[in-house]
Protein backbone atom coordinates (compact mmCIF):
# COMPACT_ATOMS: atom_id res chain seq x y z
CA UNK A 1 0.00 0.00 0.00
CA UNK A 2 1.38 3.44 -1.00
CA UNK A 3 2.24 5.79 1.91
CA UNK A 4 0.76 9.41 2.45
CA UNK A 5 1.88 12.37 4.52
CA UNK A 6 1.77 16.07 4.87
CA UNK A 7 3.48 19.03 6.10
CA UNK A 8 3.50 22.54 6.97
CA UNK A 9 5.39 24.98 7.82
CA UNK A 10 4.59 29.18 8.49
CA UNK A 11 6.30 31.55 5.90
CA UNK A 12 6.30 34.91 8.22
CA UNK A 13 10.44 34.56 8.66
CA UNK A 14 11.02 34.77 4.83
CA UNK A 15 8.70 38.16 4.03
CA UNK A 16 11.26 41.00 3.99
CA UNK A 17 8.97 43.40 5.54
CA UNK A 18 7.69 43.34 8.99
CA UNK A 19 3.77 44.34 8.70
CA UNK A 20 0.63 42.62 9.73
CA UNK A 21 -0.13 39.24 8.46
CA UNK A 22 -3.97 39.12 8.15
CA UNK A 23 -4.04 35.37 6.55
CA UNK A 24 -1.34 33.20 7.40
CA UNK A 25 1.19 32.60 4.69
CA UNK A 26 2.50 29.01 4.33
CA UNK A 27 4.08 25.85 2.80
CA UNK A 28 2.41 23.10 2.73
CA UNK A 29 3.64 19.58 1.26
CA UNK A 30 2.56 16.28 0.08
CA UNK A 31 4.54 13.44 0.38
CA UNK A 32 4.27 10.12 -1.56
CA UNK A 33 6.04 6.57 -1.32
CA UNK A 34 5.92 3.54 -2.75
CA UNK A 35 8.92 0.83 -2.68
CA UNK A 36 12.08 3.70 -3.75
CA UNK A 37 9.87 5.57 -5.59
CA UNK A 38 9.00 9.09 -3.40
CA UNK A 39 7.49 12.46 -4.56
CA UNK A 40 7.53 15.52 -2.86
CA UNK A 41 4.60 18.41 -4.26
CA UNK A 42 4.84 21.70 -2.12
CA UNK A 43 2.45 24.69 -2.57
CA UNK A 44 3.34 28.07 -1.32
CA UNK A 45 1.46 31.32 -0.60
CA UNK A 46 3.48 32.93 -3.23
CA UNK A 47 2.82 35.12 -6.43
CA UNK A 48 5.52 33.74 -8.13
CA UNK A 49 8.83 31.88 -8.98
CA UNK A 50 12.17 32.32 -10.97
CA UNK A 51 13.92 29.24 -12.26
CA UNK A 52 17.14 29.80 -9.41
CA UNK A 53 14.74 30.00 -6.92
CA UNK A 54 12.60 26.77 -7.82
CA UNK A 55 15.76 25.05 -7.72
CA UNK A 56 17.77 25.83 -4.72
CA UNK A 57 13.99 24.75 -3.18
CA UNK A 58 14.70 21.34 -4.48
CA UNK A 59 17.98 21.17 -3.54
CA UNK A 60 17.23 22.18 -0.18
CA UNK A 61 14.41 18.93 -0.07
CA UNK A 62 16.88 16.61 -2.01
CA UNK A 63 18.84 17.55 0.73
CA UNK A 64 16.71 16.91 3.62
CA UNK A 65 14.20 14.43 2.49
CA UNK A 66 15.84 12.23 0.71
CA UNK A 67 13.51 12.59 -2.49
CA UNK A 68 15.17 12.86 -5.75
CA UNK A 69 15.21 15.97 -7.57
CA UNK A 70 13.18 15.02 -10.93
CA UNK A 71 10.13 14.05 -8.35
CA UNK A 72 10.47 17.42 -6.25
CA UNK A 73 7.25 20.33 -7.23
CA UNK A 74 7.42 23.36 -6.29
CA UNK A 75 4.28 25.46 -6.78
CA UNK A 76 2.21 28.38 -5.66
CA UNK A 77 -1.11 29.37 -5.25
CA UNK A 78 -0.17 32.97 -7.26
CA UNK A 79 -0.95 34.73 -4.29
CA UNK A 80 -0.80 38.68 -5.27
CA UNK A 81 -1.09 39.54 -1.50
CA UNK A 82 2.65 37.98 0.10
CA UNK A 83 5.82 38.45 -1.97
CA UNK A 84 7.37 37.12 -5.01
CA UNK A 85 10.58 34.86 -4.84
CA UNK A 86 12.78 38.43 -5.67
CA UNK A 87 11.50 39.42 -2.22
CA UNK A 88 11.91 36.88 0.06
CA UNK A 89 14.77 35.64 1.94
CA UNK A 90 15.80 32.55 0.18
CA UNK A 91 17.74 30.97 2.69
CA UNK A 92 15.06 31.26 5.30
CA UNK A 93 11.94 30.05 2.33
CA UNK A 94 14.91 26.89 1.69
CA UNK A 95 14.77 25.92 5.43
CA UNK A 96 10.85 25.89 5.85
CA UNK A 97 10.20 24.12 2.56
CA UNK A 98 13.22 21.34 3.45
CA UNK A 99 11.06 21.90 7.17
CA UNK A 100 8.14 20.90 5.85
CA UNK A 101 8.89 18.15 3.10
CA UNK A 102 10.72 16.58 6.00
CA UNK A 103 7.77 16.91 8.35
CA UNK A 104 5.36 15.38 5.40
CA UNK A 105 7.74 12.03 4.77
CA UNK A 106 7.89 11.57 8.60
CA UNK A 107 4.65 11.80 8.58
CA UNK A 108 3.28 9.37 5.82
CA UNK A 109 1.39 6.47 6.25
CA UNK A 110 -0.70 3.71 4.53
CA UNK A 111 -3.47 5.41 3.25
CA UNK A 112 -6.70 5.25 1.89
CA UNK A 113 -8.52 7.74 -0.17
CA UNK A 114 -11.80 9.31 -1.53
CA UNK A 115 -12.12 12.07 -4.30
CA UNK A 116 -14.66 13.94 -6.46
CA UNK A 117 -15.14 16.85 -8.93
CA UNK A 118 -17.72 19.29 -8.09
CA UNK A 119 -19.06 22.40 -10.18
CA UNK A 120 -19.54 25.25 -7.88
CA UNK A 121 -23.43 26.17 -8.04
CA UNK A 122 -23.65 29.84 -7.70
CA UNK A 123 -21.10 31.99 -9.95
CA UNK A 124 -17.74 32.44 -7.92
CA UNK A 125 -15.27 33.94 -10.92
CA UNK A 126 -15.35 34.90 -14.17
CA UNK A 127 -13.45 35.33 -17.31
CA UNK A 128 -11.74 38.55 -16.91
CA UNK A 129 -11.11 39.25 -20.41
CA UNK A 130 -14.41 40.68 -22.61
CA UNK A 131 -14.09 41.13 -26.58
CA UNK A 132 -15.14 44.65 -27.25
CA UNK A 133 -16.64 44.66 -30.64
CA UNK A 134 -15.92 48.36 -32.13
CA UNK A 135 -12.42 47.99 -31.48
CA UNK A 136 -12.39 44.43 -32.33
CA UNK A 137 -10.37 43.31 -29.66
CA UNK A 138 -9.92 41.94 -25.79
CA UNK A 139 -9.97 44.50 -22.63
CA UNK A 140 -9.45 42.89 -18.98
CA UNK A 141 -11.37 44.20 -16.24
CA UNK A 142 -9.21 43.02 -12.69
CA UNK A 143 -11.93 42.87 -10.40
CA UNK A 144 -15.30 44.40 -9.79
CA UNK A 145 -18.20 42.09 -11.80
CA UNK A 146 -20.46 40.02 -8.90
CA UNK A 147 -23.17 38.20 -8.29
CA UNK A 148 -23.95 41.60 -7.34
CA UNK A 149 -24.44 43.40 -10.82
CA UNK A 150 -25.19 40.36 -12.48
CA UNK A 151 -21.19 40.17 -13.97
CA UNK A 152 -22.29 42.64 -16.30
CA UNK A 153 -19.73 44.14 -18.38
CA UNK A 154 -21.29 46.62 -19.80
CA UNK A 155 -20.25 49.53 -17.25
CA UNK A 156 -17.12 47.93 -17.06
CA UNK A 157 -16.84 48.67 -21.29
CA UNK A 158 -18.32 51.82 -21.12
CA UNK A 159 -15.48 53.25 -19.00
CA UNK A 160 -12.33 51.93 -20.78
CA UNK A 161 -13.67 53.33 -23.76
CA UNK A 162 -13.83 56.70 -21.90
CA UNK A 163 -10.52 55.95 -20.82
CA UNK A 164 -9.25 55.60 -24.08
CA UNK A 165 -10.74 58.82 -25.49
CA UNK A 166 -8.82 60.19 -22.61
CA UNK A 167 -5.46 58.37 -23.95
CA UNK A 168 -5.44 55.65 -21.16
CA UNK A 169 -6.02 51.92 -20.53
CA UNK A 170 -8.44 51.27 -17.60
CA UNK A 171 -8.34 47.76 -16.28
CA UNK A 172 -10.72 48.70 -13.14
CA UNK A 173 -13.84 50.89 -12.72
CA UNK A 174 -17.74 51.12 -14.21
CA UNK A 175 -19.83 54.04 -15.87
CA UNK A 176 -23.16 54.48 -16.09
CA UNK A 177 -24.00 53.41 -19.74
CA UNK A 178 -27.14 52.70 -21.74
CA UNK A 179 -25.37 49.36 -23.67
CA UNK A 180 -27.46 46.36 -23.62
CA UNK A 181 -26.03 43.87 -21.08
CA UNK A 182 -23.43 41.46 -22.14
CA UNK A 183 -22.15 39.28 -19.19
CA UNK A 184 -18.43 38.50 -18.33
CA UNK A 185 -18.58 34.51 -19.35
CA UNK A 186 -18.50 32.03 -16.14
CA UNK A 187 -14.95 30.92 -15.72
CA UNK A 188 -14.30 27.59 -14.66
CA UNK A 189 -16.43 26.04 -12.24
CA UNK A 190 -14.91 22.54 -11.59
CA UNK A 191 -13.63 22.03 -7.89
CA UNK A 192 -11.80 18.40 -7.15
CA UNK A 193 -11.03 17.28 -4.05
CA UNK A 194 -9.44 14.28 -2.57
CA UNK A 195 -9.11 13.55 1.57
CA UNK A 196 -6.50 10.65 2.72
CA UNK A 197 -6.56 9.13 6.01
CA UNK A 198 -4.34 6.53 7.73
CA UNK A 199 -5.32 2.98 5.93
CA UNK A 200 -4.63 1.43 9.69
CA UNK A 201 -6.85 3.77 12.06
CA UNK A 202 -8.45 5.96 9.86
CA UNK A 203 -6.66 8.66 11.77
CA UNK A 204 -6.88 12.28 9.22
CA UNK A 205 -3.72 12.69 7.24
CA UNK A 206 -4.29 15.60 4.75
CA UNK A 207 -6.05 16.23 1.57
CA UNK A 208 -6.15 18.46 -1.89
CA UNK A 209 -8.66 20.86 -3.16
CA UNK A 210 -8.41 22.56 -5.91
CA UNK A 211 -10.60 25.71 -7.95
CA UNK A 212 -9.44 28.08 -10.31
CA UNK A 213 -9.32 32.06 -9.76
CA UNK A 214 -6.52 34.33 -9.10
CA UNK A 215 -6.10 34.91 -5.68
CA UNK A 216 -6.92 38.81 -5.74
CA UNK A 217 -9.72 39.15 -3.24
CA UNK A 218 -7.70 41.17 -0.57
CA UNK A 219 -4.62 41.99 -2.02
CA UNK A 220 -3.78 45.69 -0.34
CA UNK A 221 -0.37 47.02 0.29
CA UNK A 222 -0.81 47.61 4.14
CA UNK A 223 -0.70 43.55 5.01
CA UNK A 224 -0.14 40.45 3.67
CA UNK A 225 -2.86 37.92 3.23
CA UNK A 226 -2.94 34.27 1.77
CA UNK A 227 -6.45 35.71 0.51
CA UNK A 228 -9.18 32.77 -0.31
CA UNK A 229 -7.01 30.21 -0.19
CA UNK A 230 -6.46 30.38 3.75
CA UNK A 231 -9.77 30.03 4.13
CA UNK A 232 -10.55 27.23 1.97
CA UNK A 233 -7.28 25.17 4.01
CA UNK A 234 -8.78 26.00 7.35
CA UNK A 235 -12.22 24.99 6.94
CA UNK A 236 -11.52 22.03 5.98
CA UNK A 237 -8.78 21.34 8.16
CA UNK A 238 -10.97 21.80 10.69
CA UNK A 239 -13.47 19.85 9.12
CA UNK A 240 -11.25 16.80 7.59
CA UNK A 241 -8.29 16.99 9.82
CA UNK A 242 -5.31 16.65 8.81
CA UNK A 243 -3.23 19.27 6.28
CA UNK A 244 -5.00 21.07 3.23
CA UNK A 245 -3.19 21.68 0.34
CA UNK A 246 -4.89 23.79 -1.98
CA UNK A 247 -3.61 23.71 -5.67
CA UNK A 248 -4.97 27.29 -7.88
CA UNK A 249 -6.52 25.90 -11.14
CA UNK A 250 -4.95 27.54 -14.76
CA UNK A 251 -6.73 31.15 -14.58
CA UNK A 252 -4.74 33.54 -16.26
CA UNK A 253 -7.85 34.88 -17.58
CA UNK A 254 -10.35 34.09 -14.53
CA UNK A 255 -10.93 36.44 -11.64
CA UNK A 256 -12.91 35.91 -8.08
CA UNK A 257 -15.80 37.51 -8.69
CA UNK A 258 -15.70 40.23 -5.72
CA UNK A 259 -17.32 43.74 -6.14
CA UNK A 260 -13.69 45.08 -4.24
CA UNK A 261 -10.90 44.17 -2.50
CA UNK A 262 -12.07 45.26 1.26
CA UNK A 263 -15.38 43.43 0.69
CA UNK A 264 -14.88 39.91 2.40
CA UNK A 265 -14.53 38.48 -0.93
CA UNK A 266 -11.59 36.05 0.67
CA UNK A 267 -13.89 35.00 3.18
CA UNK A 268 -17.23 33.97 1.01
CA UNK A 269 -15.13 32.37 -2.05
CA UNK A 270 -13.21 30.10 0.65
CA UNK A 271 -16.36 29.58 2.68
CA UNK A 272 -18.26 28.40 -0.94
CA UNK A 273 -15.42 25.94 -2.35
CA UNK A 274 -14.89 24.51 1.27
CA UNK A 275 -18.51 24.23 1.52
CA UNK A 276 -18.91 22.56 -2.13
CA UNK A 277 -15.63 20.21 -1.46
CA UNK A 278 -17.73 18.52 1.89
CA UNK A 279 -20.65 18.46 -0.09
CA UNK A 280 -19.00 16.51 -2.89
CA UNK A 281 -16.84 13.70 -1.05
CA UNK A 282 -18.89 13.58 1.84
CA UNK A 283 -20.68 10.40 0.44
CA UNK A 284 -17.66 8.70 -1.61
CA UNK A 285 -16.31 5.49 0.08
CA UNK A 286 -12.30 5.32 1.05
CA UNK A 287 -10.51 3.06 -0.99
CA UNK A 288 -6.84 1.53 -0.70
CA UNK A 289 -4.42 4.12 -2.12
CA UNK A 290 -2.73 1.32 -4.47
CA UNK A 291 -1.73 3.29 -7.46
CA UNK A 292 1.19 6.16 -7.59
CA UNK A 293 3.32 7.36 -10.44
CA UNK A 294 5.49 10.72 -10.42
CA UNK A 295 6.58 12.17 -13.72
CA UNK A 296 8.00 15.53 -15.05
CA UNK A 297 8.33 16.82 -18.85
CA UNK A 298 10.67 19.67 -19.79
CA UNK A 299 9.42 21.90 -22.60
CA UNK A 300 11.08 24.60 -24.24
CA UNK A 301 8.90 27.52 -25.38
CA UNK A 302 9.50 30.12 -28.19
CA UNK A 303 10.62 33.26 -26.90
CA UNK A 304 8.83 36.48 -28.42
CA UNK A 305 11.14 38.72 -30.96
CA UNK A 306 10.60 42.04 -29.37
CA UNK A 307 12.63 40.44 -25.82
CA UNK A 308 15.01 38.78 -27.78
CA UNK A 309 15.76 41.90 -29.47
CA UNK A 310 15.28 44.45 -26.62
CA UNK A 311 13.15 46.37 -28.54
CA UNK A 312 9.26 47.24 -28.94
CA UNK A 313 8.93 49.10 -32.13
CA UNK A 314 6.57 51.98 -31.69
CA UNK A 315 4.96 54.14 -34.40
CA UNK A 316 6.63 57.37 -34.76
CA UNK A 317 3.45 59.38 -35.06
CA UNK A 318 0.97 60.34 -32.17
CA UNK A 319 -1.99 58.65 -30.95
CA UNK A 320 -4.54 57.82 -33.48
CA UNK A 321 -8.06 59.09 -33.27
CA UNK A 322 -9.65 55.58 -34.27
CA UNK A 323 -10.35 54.08 -30.47
CA UNK A 324 -9.28 50.32 -32.20
CA UNK A 325 -6.12 51.52 -33.20
CA UNK A 326 -5.56 54.62 -30.35
CA UNK A 327 -5.95 50.42 -28.14
CA UNK A 328 -3.56 48.91 -29.78
CA UNK A 329 -0.89 51.57 -29.76
CA UNK A 330 -0.99 52.23 -26.16
CA UNK A 331 -0.82 48.67 -25.25
CA UNK A 332 2.44 48.85 -27.50
CA UNK A 333 3.44 51.13 -24.98
CA UNK A 334 3.09 49.60 -22.68
CA UNK A 335 4.26 46.36 -23.69
CA UNK A 336 7.82 48.57 -24.18
CA UNK A 337 7.07 49.70 -20.53
CA UNK A 338 7.07 46.37 -19.15
CA UNK A 339 10.10 45.20 -21.27
CA UNK A 340 12.96 45.08 -18.68
CA UNK A 341 10.73 42.87 -16.50
CA UNK A 342 9.86 40.59 -19.01
CA UNK A 343 13.27 40.30 -19.76
CA UNK A 344 14.70 40.02 -16.49
CA UNK A 345 11.99 37.01 -15.86
CA UNK A 346 13.27 35.50 -19.35
CA UNK A 347 17.29 35.20 -18.48
CA UNK A 348 16.68 34.19 -14.79
CA UNK A 349 17.93 30.63 -14.99
CA UNK A 350 18.61 30.44 -18.49
CA UNK A 351 22.21 29.27 -19.54
CA UNK A 352 22.17 30.44 -22.99
CA UNK A 353 20.10 33.39 -24.41
CA UNK A 354 18.86 30.41 -27.05
CA UNK A 355 15.60 32.01 -27.85
CA UNK A 356 13.48 29.45 -26.15
CA UNK A 357 12.35 29.57 -22.10
CA UNK A 358 12.38 26.07 -20.16
CA UNK A 359 9.40 25.47 -18.36
CA UNK A 360 8.26 21.94 -16.62
CA UNK A 361 5.47 19.82 -16.88
CA UNK A 362 4.36 18.08 -13.17
CA UNK A 363 2.07 14.83 -13.38
CA UNK A 364 0.88 13.26 -9.93
CA UNK A 365 -1.32 10.14 -10.35
CA UNK A 366 -2.86 8.82 -7.20
CA UNK A 367 -5.37 5.55 -8.34
CA UNK A 368 -7.19 6.58 -11.15
CA UNK A 369 -7.00 10.47 -10.57
CA UNK A 370 -4.45 12.30 -12.53
CA UNK A 371 -3.00 15.93 -10.91
CA UNK A 372 -1.42 17.93 -14.29
CA UNK A 373 0.64 20.81 -13.36
CA UNK A 374 1.00 23.55 -15.77
CA UNK A 375 3.76 26.35 -15.47
CA UNK A 376 3.21 29.86 -15.31
CA UNK A 377 -0.31 31.56 -15.92
CA UNK A 378 -1.40 29.10 -18.14
CA UNK A 379 -5.26 30.05 -19.75
CA UNK A 380 -7.81 27.55 -18.54
CA UNK A 381 -9.24 26.72 -21.98
CA UNK A 382 -5.46 25.87 -23.01
CA UNK A 383 -6.06 23.03 -20.04
CA UNK A 384 -10.01 21.74 -20.79
CA UNK A 385 -8.35 21.31 -24.30
CA UNK A 386 -5.68 19.06 -23.02
CA UNK A 387 -7.95 17.44 -20.76
CA UNK A 388 -10.55 16.60 -23.05
CA UNK A 389 -11.77 12.87 -23.53
CA UNK A 390 -10.07 12.00 -20.34
CA UNK A 391 -13.47 12.00 -18.51
CA UNK A 392 -13.27 13.19 -14.95
CA UNK A 393 -9.95 11.52 -13.68
CA UNK A 394 -7.49 14.80 -14.55
CA UNK A 395 -7.18 17.63 -12.56
CA UNK A 396 -5.32 20.46 -13.65
CA UNK A 397 -3.69 23.31 -11.67
CA UNK A 398 -0.91 25.96 -12.26
CA UNK A 399 1.91 27.84 -11.57
CA UNK A 400 4.16 24.82 -11.67
CA UNK A 401 7.82 25.63 -10.91
CA UNK A 402 9.05 29.03 -12.43
CA UNK A 403 7.15 31.80 -14.04
CA UNK A 404 7.15 32.68 -17.18
CA UNK A 405 4.25 35.28 -17.11
CA UNK A 406 1.35 34.72 -19.20
CA UNK A 407 0.90 32.10 -21.91
CA UNK A 408 -1.76 33.16 -24.03
CA UNK A 409 -3.44 31.05 -26.63
CA UNK A 410 -2.54 32.40 -30.23
CA UNK A 411 -5.93 34.54 -30.69
CA UNK A 412 -5.85 36.35 -27.48
CA UNK A 413 -2.30 38.05 -28.71
CA UNK A 414 -4.32 39.47 -32.16
CA UNK A 415 -7.08 40.37 -29.89
CA UNK A 416 -4.92 42.33 -27.17
CA UNK A 417 -5.38 42.75 -23.84
CA UNK A 418 -3.20 42.59 -20.36
CA UNK A 419 -2.60 39.30 -20.55
CA UNK A 420 -1.22 39.87 -23.89
CA UNK A 421 1.05 42.36 -22.51
CA UNK A 422 2.59 40.75 -19.88
CA UNK A 423 3.83 37.55 -21.66
CA UNK A 424 7.66 36.35 -22.51
CA UNK A 425 6.41 33.49 -25.11
CA UNK A 426 5.60 34.14 -28.63
CA UNK A 427 1.97 33.57 -30.23
CA UNK A 428 2.89 29.22 -30.90
CA UNK A 429 3.95 28.62 -27.58
CA UNK A 430 0.93 27.91 -26.14
CA UNK A 431 0.50 25.48 -29.06
CA UNK A 432 3.41 23.65 -28.45
CA UNK A 433 2.87 23.40 -24.15
CA UNK A 434 -0.87 22.66 -25.52
CA UNK A 435 0.59 19.44 -27.67
CA UNK A 436 3.34 18.83 -25.10
CA UNK A 437 0.74 18.10 -22.23
CA UNK A 438 -1.53 16.27 -24.22
CA UNK A 439 1.26 13.81 -25.34
CA UNK A 440 2.13 13.79 -21.81
CA UNK A 441 -1.17 12.98 -20.10
CA UNK A 442 -1.64 10.74 -22.59
CA UNK A 443 1.85 8.27 -22.12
Amino acid sequence: MIRAGFGSEDLEAVFPVKRPIRERCEVKTFYAESGRETALWAVLDFMDFDLPAVNGLKEAVVRAAGVEWKHVHILTTHNHGAVTCGEADREALARSVAAAAVSAKKNAAPAVVRSAFAEVREQVNYRRRIYIPELDGSATCFYGPCLGNGFDSSPFVEHFLHELSLEKTAYTGRMPTRRPVQKFERGDPTLFIMEFASASDGRPLGSFVRFAAHAVCCNQPGFYSSDYPWHVRKILSGRFGGITLFFNGPCAEIAPGIECKTSGGEQWLGRVLAETALSAVRNEPFEPLEIFEDRCRTVRLPVRPEILSGRVDLPAAGLPASLSERKRHLERIHFADTLEFLLEKYRSGEKTLSGTVEVELGLLRLNARKILAFPGETFSSTAVMVAAGMEENVATVTEHGRTVMYIPPREEYRRGGYESICAIVSPEAEEILRREAGRFLRE
